[in-house]
């Protein structure tokens, strides 16, 4: 997974230092949110759900927010890294947070997206 560092930090939890948040993609195409501690100290944010639950915008995100994640979207939100719809979807014992991506991050990721597409053509 390709990443884009924001610069933005967030501290989601008492026992984690302050992270700076990256975004990356999922095999679908779907927004991931990482937040990164030190070169080995990272956790994900966001959840890739089956695409048959909901066609998420490319600015979408599902946030994970049970057990060890509990406050995780808040300090997201509180980081202004998202927006919470307040819609989320239940699956197996848990339930994911739709959010919306800020969108001037989402403006760096589609940039981000095109100087790899330029990359990667010959």
């Amino acid at each position: 997974m390709t990443l884009l560092k924001t610069g933005r930090k967030v501290r989601p939890f008492l026992d984690v230092p302050e992270t700076e948040v990256a975004l990356g993609a999922y095999d679908n195409g779907a927004i991931a949110i990482m937040g990164f501690a030190g070169e080995d100290e990272w956790y994900c944010a966001s959840v890739r759900l089956a695409e048959t639950r909901r066609v998420l915008q490319d600015n979408e995100v599902w946030l994970k927010g049970w057990s060890e994640n509990e406050g995780l979207p808040a300090a997201l939100e509180a980081a202004g890294i998202v927006t919470r719809t307040g819609i989320t979807t239940r699956f197996g014992y848990a339930s994911a947070e739709l959010a919306l991506v800020d969108e001037k991050l989402m403006e760096l990721w589609r940039a981000h997206q095109v100087e790899l597409e330029e990359e990667a053509s010959p």
